[in-house]
């Protein structure tokens, strides 16, 4: 006996999927507006198995409670005929839906479902929308982020631009300025960025928090030294504020 001739009528709720172990046990996909076929005999039990977190919240309701028998809760249930040969209707209220039951008592020998579980379609695709709309929203900001171009809030002429530049590493900035609080380092467009260290009198790099803003690292202080490092390259940065031994000497041999 197919499902389509237990329920005298063909649809969504009749296309009970089969586990490939054993085809007494069925997943249904769940439909609000569907009546679902479900497969029994006598003697034997069907086990109603509803999601995780969900149960009936009204006793249910069986059109013929002479010869059927219903047992369990609130999220198994257990229905069985007491006879072959017979149907009844079977009305499940839970905290998260309502299902409706057509009980088909089989033949001896016939086919006939040990476990009913359920899969919700609908509710899959809200998932997979609402991934969707996250992934496209992450995609769309992460893009404007990196074809985000520094618009300096001052006028350029005001920047400092006086910064040597020693290394070639595929990270060395082409530009490096600061705007009296903040330093700029243009940076070329390469896969991994650099981090950005402070180096004492001492040689000994203090690690400086950045950020990243289209093609710019931004840190928000100067320093009259940076040192950028990725693995085990590394470029120097130093600026022309930096006064050494030999330009005061000369400065003041030009006194005399």
């Amino acid at each position: 006996m197919s499902t389509a001739e237990a329920g005298g009528n063909r649809n969504a709720a009749d296309t009970a999927i089969s586990s490939p172990l054993d085809n007494r046990i069925v997943t249904f996909p769940y439909t609000a507006d569907a009546v679902f076929t479900l497969l029994t005999q006598s003697g034997q039990g069907t086990h109603i198995q509803l999601e995780r977190g969900e149960g009936v919240v009204e006793k249910p309701v069986l059109g013929d409670t002479i010869q059927w028998r219903i047992s369990g809760g609130p999220t198994n249930l257990y229905v069985k005929p007491v006879r072959p040969g017979i149907s009844t209707s079977l009305t499940l209220v839970t905290n998260k839906r309502t299902y409706e039951f057509y009980l088909v008592a089989s033949e001896p020998g016939g086919k006939f479902y040990q476990q009913v579980s359920f899969y919700y379609p609908d509710e899959l695709k809200d998932v997979q929308l609402q991934a969707q709309v996250q992934a496209e929203s992450f995609i769309a900001e992460k893009q404007r982020l990196s074809s985000q171009l520094l618009t300096p809030p001052l006028d350029p002429t005001s920047f400092h631009y006086g910064y040597k530049i020693k290394g070639d590493a595929p990270f060395r900035p082409i530009d490096v300025f600061d705007d009296g609080t903040k330093t700029f380092f243009r940076i070329p467009n390469v896969q991994d960025m650099p981090a950005v260290f402070v180096p004492d009198d001492s040689k000994r790099l203090t690690l400086i928090v950045t950020r990243l803003q289209g093609n710019f690292v931004i840190a928000d202080r100067v320093s009259d030294r940076f040192v950028l490092k990725l693995d085990d390259q590394e470029v120097s940065i130093e600026s022309d504020r930096i006064k050494h031994w030999w330009d005061t000497s000369s400065r003041s041999n030009s006194q005399y």
